[in-house]
C-alpha cells in the first residue's frame, strides 16, 4: 500500500455582526460579509497524514481488501469525497461479512478500523457533513489509541481532524482541548523546528480566535510565523499563509492598519510566482485585505479587491464552491457599506440560494445570508419582503446554534426591528423580550449587548403605545450602560438617546430630557475632539464593534437634541433666545463630513519635510491609530471578563488621550487654519453678527430626522423656524429639480410617465416652477422677514439641500405657463435676482482672514489680474458634441494601493473618460477677457497634475481656472475625497496619478482672487443626511489661499460655462469693491436674459439659456462677499 500524504487548508470562519440603523434606534445586523472575508483569511495548515497499512500484505485475507486502496487514493487525489465515503463503507462491510481480518492481530485490526474511519470522516468533512464526521473521527481516535500509542502520527492526525470538525460545529472548548493535545504530542513526535509543529501551533491560535481569546491567539501566532519563515523560508506559500492568519488576528483585535500591512505582506509572498495566480491562498488573502480596508471606511477601495477575490476563488474552486459563495457575500456587504443596497440584495439572494442548496436551511451560513438579505431589503424600504427572510434567519439560526446560544438573541433583535418597520409592534415586542432572555441567559445581565437589547425593547414599546413600559426599559438600559466599566461610550450614547426619546415628546419642559440629550452630545464632542469614532462594544467571538454607516448614531443624537431644543423653545418663551443660540451651535457641530476626515488622514500620510505642522499632524495620526486599537482591545477585555487587561488598556488609553489632547490644542493655537480645515469650530450668533455687514444675512439650513431647522442671522436680528416633517418632501423636490437641471445624473426613464409640453416638443427643457416655489416656502420664506432689506446672503446647508442653489428657487407664486417655454422661465421671479448668495464651507469660515492660509503662501498678486488656466486634458474616451457634460458618470475605475498603502488612480482607466474639447474654448475666452497671453492656458498633454503642482505662475495669478472632469468620493474606486482629473501619466506615482485630490490641493501655494472649478460636482455636498455644506475640494482651495471660488453643482455645457465665467470676471473687474457674489449674480442675469446690466446684448445668446441649468450651475464660495 502506497503512503498517501498531502497538505490541505481549512478556512476558519468567524462572524462579524454589524449594527444597522433600522428605525430611530438600532437593529442588529448579522451582516457576515466582513466576517466572510475573514472566513477566508484564516487557513489552518493541518497535516493530512493519510492512514497507512503495514507493508506486509502477503496474506490472502488482506489481498481482497488491498485491491481497494488504489481506488481510495484516486478518490482523495480527485477530491471525490462522496466516492471516498462509499468506498470506506464498502471496505468495512466486506471486512466484517467475509471475516477477512480474522487472522490479523489486534493492532492491525485497530489500525485498519482507524484508517477507514479517518477516510470516511474526511469525506464527510469535505462535503460539509460535520456532524457525521465527528463520530467517524472519534472512532479513529479510539482505534488508534487501542492499536498504537498516543505518539503515533496517525493518532495525532486524527486528533487534529476531530478538533477541526468540532470547531466547525461550534464546540470550541472540546476543539481547543484536542488541538492543544495534538500540538503537544506533535512537538514530541515531529520535533519543535518542523512545519508540522508550526501548523499545530497555528491551529491552536485559530481556535483561540474562534473563542474570542485574541490575545492568547496572538502569542501562538507570534511563535508559528517565525517557524514558517525559518523552516519553509520567507517566500514559501506556507509562510505567506501564516502571514495571512496573523493578519486575521490583528483584525480581530481591531488593529486594522497592522492587519492591512500583514495581508499585503501575505499577498506579496503568495503572488511571487510559487503558486498559480488563481490559487485559493491568494483568493483568501485578497478577501481578507478587502474586508480590512472596508472596515477602515474605504469601501470603494475594497470593492475591486473583493471582486478579484471572487474571480480567484471561482478559478480555483469553481463558481458553486462554498468559498466562492462567501467571497460573493463579502462583496455584497462592501456594496451595502456604499449604500448600494439594491446591488447587495441581488448578491445576497445568490449566496443564500447556493448555500441552501449545498448545506440546507438548518445551517448558520443560511441564517446569516438570509439575515443579510433582509437588511439589504430594509435599506431599500422593502419592509414587507424583508420580514420572511428575517423570520427564516431566526428559525435557521435556532436550528444551527441551539435555542440557548447568545447569537440567537441578535437574530431575534433583528426580527423585532424588522417587524417594527411593518408596525407589527406586539409581535416585535415579543421578539425583543425573547432576545433579552436569550442574551441574559447566555452571557449574563451585565454584558454590553444587554444595553442595546433593552433599548430596542423600549423603542418598540414606545412605538407600540406603551409609553410607561418604554420608559422603564430605557431606564434599565441607561442603568446598565452607566454600570459598564471604563469607556463604554457607545452603549451609554444609545441609552441616553433612548430615554430622551421616551421622555421629551410628552414633556417638552422636562429638564431631565434636556440634560440627557446634552450629555449625549458631550460624549460625541469628546470623541470628535480626539478624532476617534464611537464604537459599539465588542462581544467576544462575535464582535459588534463595527462602526455605523458614517455618523448615523451621531446624526441621530444631534437630531434628537435639535427637536428637544425647538420643542422646549416653543413651550417656554422666556428661554427661546438661549435655546435658539444653542440650536445654532448644535447645527454647526453636526456638520462634519467624511471627506474632511479623509483629507486630514491623507494629508497626514503624505506630509513630508520637517516642518512643525507636518510633525504634529503625523504624530496626531499615529496617536489616533493607537487609540482606536486600544479602544478595541479594551472592549474585547471588557466583554470577556479580563479585569487586569481592562485596567491596563484603560491606563494606556488615558495616556494616549492625554498626549492627543495636548497635540490637538497645539494645532488649534499654533496652526489655526489647518485646524479649521480638518475640523471647523462653531461660532455663536453674537460672533456671526459682528462679522456681518449691514447688507449681509446668513441662513443656516439643517435637516435632521424628518424635520428642517432654519436659522437666519443679520447684524441686528435673529429668526428661526422648525419645519416639522418637511425633510422628505423637500428632498424629493430637490431630487426632481436636480434631474431637470442635470438629466445625465438621473435614470433615463425618470420622466417617462410625464406629459410632454409644446415647448419640450420644440427641444426646450422643463423646470418645475411650482416645486421651486414650494421649496422657497419651505427653506427660505419662513425666516425671510429679517432679510428683506439685505442684498447678500451667506448660506450654510448640508446634504441634498446644498445640491440646489437658492438662486434657482422662485419667490413668487408662478403664473400659468409652459415650464419649458424660455419666455415663461425668463419672466419668472427668481430668488437669485433678489439676493446675491455666497456658500460658506461652514459658519466658522467667517472668522478666517482674507489671506493665504499657508505660512509660505503665494506672492502678492500683480495689478494686471494674472491668469492661468488648466483644462482639456488628453483623454481617449468616445468623442462627444460641444454640449458634452463633465464628470465621471460611473465608478468603473480601479484604484490600486502602493506599498505605503496610498491609493493611486489607474491611468489607463482614467484615459477612458470622455474628452472635453470645449474646455479649450472656455479657457481661451477667459484668457482673452483678461488680456492674458497664450502661455497662460495649459491644455492637452501639458495639462498634467505635475504641471498644476509645480507651475510657478500659480502663486502670482489673480484668476485660476480648472476646466476638466470633477470626481466625487466613490466615483473612482478607492477615491475617498473629491478630486479633479488631468492628463493621465503612463505610470501612476504619488506625485502624479492624473488625479488632484482635495488633500493634494491643500498643498498648493495660492493668493488668487478667483479659483474657478469649472467641472461638474465640485460644489456638491456629500451624503444625504449630514456632512459638510460643501465638497472638501472647495474647502481645500480656500485653505491653499484662494479668496473666492466659483464651483459647479452639476454637469455643465461648454458654451454657457464660458459665458458665465467670463461675465463674472468682467463684472468683478468693473466693480471690484461691489463684491464677488454680486459679480456672479450679474453674470447669471446676463446668461438668463441675454442682456447685461447696462443693457448691452450677449452675442450668440440662445433662448434655452433661460433655463437655470445654464445660468445657475455655479455658486460663489468664500468667507466674504
Amino acid at each position: 500500500m502506497k503512503r498517501i500524504r498531502e497538505r490541505f487548508c481549512t478556512s476558519f470562519r468567524r462572524a462579524v455582526w454589524k449594527p444597522v440603523l433600522m428605525g430611530l434606534l438600532v437593529g442588529q445586523a448579522l451582516t457576515t460579509a466582513s466576517a466572510q472575508a475573514t472566513d477566508q483569511t484564516a487557513n489552518a495548515i493541518l497535516p493530512y497524514n493519510a492512514p497507512v497499512l503495514p507493508d506486509d500484505t502477503s496474506q490472502s485475507s488482506v489481498e481482497d481488501v488491498d485491491r481497494w486502496f488504489p481506488d481510495i487514493e484516486i478518490a482523495i487525489r480527485n477530491r471525490d469525497w462522496i466516492r471516498l465515503i462509499k468506498l470506506t463503507q464498502l471496505m468495512e462491510e466486506m471486512a466484517q461479512t467475509r471475516n477477512l481480518l480474522q487472522d490479523r492481530d489486534a493492532a492491525f485490526k485497530a489500525n485498519f478500523a482507524g484508517n477507514l474511519a479517518v477516510w470516511r470522516g474526511d469525506g464527510y468533512r469535505e462535503t460539509g457533513q460535520f456532524a457525521k464526521a465527528v463520530p467517524a473521527y472519534e472512532t479513529a481516535v479510539a482505534a488508534y489509541e487501542q492499536g498504537q500509542t498516543k505518539q503515533s502520527a496517525s493518532y495525532i492526525s486524527a486528533l487534529g481532524r476531530l478538533a477541526l470538525v468540532l470547531r466547525e460545529l461550534g464546540q470550541n472548548e472540546r476543539a481547543y482541548t484536542y488541538f492543544v493535545e495534538s500540538q503537544r504530542l506533535g512537538e514530541v513526535v515531529f520535533g519543535e523546528q518542523t512545519i508540522d509543529n508550526a501548523t499545530a501551533i497555528a491551529n491552536v491560535a485559530l481556535i483561540l480566535e474562534r473563542m474570542g481569546r485574541y490575545e492568547e491567539a496572538a502569542q501562538y501566532f507570534s511563535k508559528a510565523v517565525p517557524l514558517y519563515e525559518a523552516i519553509a523560508g520567507p517566500q514559501h506559500p506556507f509562510t505567506g499563509l501564516a502571514y495571512n492568519n496573523w493578519a486575521l488576528n490583528h483584525y480581530s483585535l481591531g488593529q486594522y492598519p497592522e492587519a492591512e500591512k500583514l495581508f499585503r505582506k501575505a499577498l506579496s509572498v503568495l503572488t511571487n510566482g510559487s503558486l498559480p495566480e488563481n490559487h485559493e491562498y491568494i483568493a483568501s488573502a485578497l478577501g481578507g485585505l478587502a474586508v480590512t480596508i472596508n472596515d477602515q471606511g474605504r469601501p470603494q477601495e475594497a470593492e475591486p479587491l473583493a471582486r478579484q477575490s471572487i474571480a480567484t476563488w471561482n478559478a480555483a474552486k469553481g463558481s458553486d464552491h462554498p468559498e466562492t459563495n462567501l467571497a460573493v457575500a463579502n462583496l455584497a456587504t462592501i456594496l451595502l457599506a456604499q449604500n448600494r443596497a439594491e446591488e447587495a440584495e441581488q448578491y445576497f439572494v445568490r449566496v443564500l440560494d447556493r448555500n441552501r442548496a449545498q448545506f440546507g436551511d438548518a445551517h448558520i451560513w443560511s441564517a446569516r445570508h438570509s439575515s443579510n438579505l433582509a437588511i439589504a431589503k430594509t435599506r431599500q424600504g422593502k419592509y414587507l419582503s424583508a420580514a420572511p427572510d428575517m423570520r427564516n434567519a431566526v428559525a435557521w439560526a435556532g436550528a444551527a446554534l441551539g435555542e440557548d446560544h447568545a447569537d440567537l438573541g441578535l437574530y431575534y433583535s433583528n426580527l423585532a426591528t424588522t417587524l417594527s418597520n411593518l408596525k407589527e409592534f406586539p409581535e416585535a415586542i415579543v421578539a425583543a423580550r425573547k432576545a433579552i432572555a436569550i442574551t441574559e441567559k447566555a452571557i449574563g445581565p451585565d454584558h454590553p449587548r444587554m444595553v442595546q437589547a433593552y433599548g430596542n425593547l423600549g423603542l418598540l414599546q414606545l412605538l407600540g403605545g406603551e409609553a410607561k413600559l418604554a420608559e422603564q426599559s430605557m431606564r434599565t438600559a441607561l442603568k446598565k450602560a452607566r454600570a459598564l466599566p471604563g469607556r463604554a461610550g457607545y452603549p451609554l450614547l444609545l441609552a441616553l438617546n433612548g430615554l430622551t426619546l421616551v421622555i421629551a415628546p410628552d414633556n417638552p419642559r422636562s429638564n431631565e430630557a434636556l440634560a440627557l440629550s446634552r450629555e449625549a452630545l458631550r460624549i460625541i464632542e469628546t470623541n470628535r475632539s480626539l478624532q476617534r469614532t464611537t464604537s459599539n462594544g465588542a462581544t467576544g467571538s462575535l464582535p459588534i464593534n463595527e462602526d455605523f454607516r458614517p455618523g448615523e448614531l451621531d446624526e441621530a443624537s444631534f437630531g434628537f437634541h435639535m427637536k428637544i431644543l425647538a420643542t422646549r423653545a416653543a413651550a417656554i418663551p422666556v428661554e427661546e433666545d438661549t435655546l435658539m443660540r444653542e440650536m445654532f451651535i448644535t447645527a454647526q457641530n453636526a456638520s462634519l463630513s467624511a471627506s474632511a476626515k479623509a483629507m486630514s488622514q491623507t494629508a497626514a500620510r503624505t506630509a513630508s519635510g520637517d516642518s512643525a505642522l507636518a510633525k504634529l499632524v503625523r504624530r496626531q495620526q499615529d496617536l489616533k491609530r493607537q487609540q482606536v486599537q486600544l479602544d478595541r482591545q479594551f472592549e474585547t477585555a471588557l466583554v470577556t471578563g479580563k479585569q487586569n487587561d481592562t485596567t491596563r488598556y484603560q491606563n494606556e488609553i488615558d495616556q494616549v488621550t492625554s498626549e492627543l489632547t495636548v497635540i490637538n490644542a497645539k494645532l488649534g493655537t499654533e496652526f489655526p487654519q489647518y485646524a479649521e480645515l480638518v475640523r471647523p469650530g462653531a461660532l455663536d450668533i453674537s460672533d456671526v453678527q459682528q462679522r456681518l455687514g449691514d447688507s449681509d444675512g446668513l441662513l443656516l439650513v439643517f435637516p435632521s430626522i424628518g424635520d428642517i431647522f432654519l436659522l437666519g442671522v443679520t447684524k441686528d436680528s435673529v429668526s428661526w423656524k422648525r419645519q416639522s416633517r418637511k425633510q422628505e418632501s423637500a428632498e424629493t423636490s430637490i431630487r426632481y429639480l436636480r434631474c431637470q437641471l442635470d438629466p445625465l445624473g438621473c435614470p433615463e426613464d425618470f420622466f417617462a410617465d410625464e406629459q410632454v409640453s409644446d415647448a419640450q416638443l420644440e427641444g426646450y427643457r422643463a423646470y418645475d416652477r411650482t416645486r421651486a416655489y414650494s421649496l422657497y416656502q419651505d427653506i427660505f420664506a419662513p425666516v425671510e422677514d429679517i432679510f428683506l432689506d439685505k442684498k447678500h446672503i451667506f448660506v450654510v446647508s448640508s446634504g441634498a439641500f446644498a445640491s440646489l442653489p437658492l438662486a434657482a428657487l422662485i419667490n413668487e407664486q408662478p403664473q400659468e405657463g409652459d415650464n419649458a417655454n424660455p419666455d415663461v422661465l425668463s419672466a419668472s421671479s427668481w430668488l437669485g435676482e433678489k439676493y446675491a448668495f455666497t456658500q460658506l464651507p461652514a459658519v466658522s469660515a467667517l472668522k478666517l482672514q482674507d489671506k493665504s492660509l499657508l505660512q509660505s503662501g503665494g506672492k502678492p498678486a500683480s495689478t494686471d489680474w494674472g491668469f492661468i488656466g488648466f483644462g482639456a486634458p488628453t483623454l481617449d474616451g468616445p468623442a462627444q458634441t460641444a454640449s458634452t457634460k463633465r464628470g465621471a458618470g460611473s465608478s468603473g475605475f480601479f484604484r490600486a494601493a502602493n506599498s505605503q498603502g496610498l491609493s493611486l488612480a489607474d491611468p489607463q482607466s482614467l484615459k477612458q473618460l470622455v474628452p472635453l474639447p470645449g474646455t479649450r474654448r472656455e479657457l481661451d475666452a477667459m484668457a482673452a477677457a483678461l488680456n492674458a497671453g497664450d502661455l497662460s492656458v495649459v491644455t492637452g498633454d501639458n495639462a498634467t497634475e505635475t504641471a498644476v503642482r509645480t507651475d510657478q505662475k500659480m502663486a502670482g495669478s489673480e484668476v485660476i481656472i480648472f476646466a476638466t472632469h470633477g470626481l466625487l468620493p466613490g466615483e473612482l474606486d478607492g477615491l475617498d475625497e473629491p478630486a479633479l482629473v488631468f492628463t493621465p501619466p503612463e505610470t501612476a506615482t504619488i506625485e502624479d496619478d492624473g488625479v488632484l485630490s482635495a488633500s493634494e490641493a491643500t498643498e498648493l501655494k495660492l493668493n488668487a482672487r478667483w479659483v474657478i472649478l469649472s467641472a461638474c460636482n465640485t460644489a456638491s455636498a456629500e451624503g444625504q443626511g449630514g456632512g459638510d455644506s460643501l465638497s472638501g475640494l472647495s474647502r481645500a482651495f480656500l485653505f491653499a489661499g484662494a479668496k473666492s471660488l466659483l464651483a459647479s453643482n452639476w454637469r455643465v455645457g461648454d458654451e454657457e460655462t464660458a459665458l458665465l465665467t467670463v461675465e463674472t470676471i468682467k463684472a468683478d473687474r468693473a466693480a471690484p469693491d461691489a463684491g464677488r457674489a454680486l459679480a456672479l449674480q450679474q453674470a447669471m442675469h446676463a446668461v438668463r436674459t441675454g442682456k447685461r446690466g447696462d443693457g448691452s446684448p450677449i452675442a450668440d445668446w440662445r433662448p434655452e439659456w433661460a433655463h437655470p441649468a445654464s445660468w445657475a450651475p455655479f455658486i460663489h464660495i468664500s468667507n466674504s462677499r
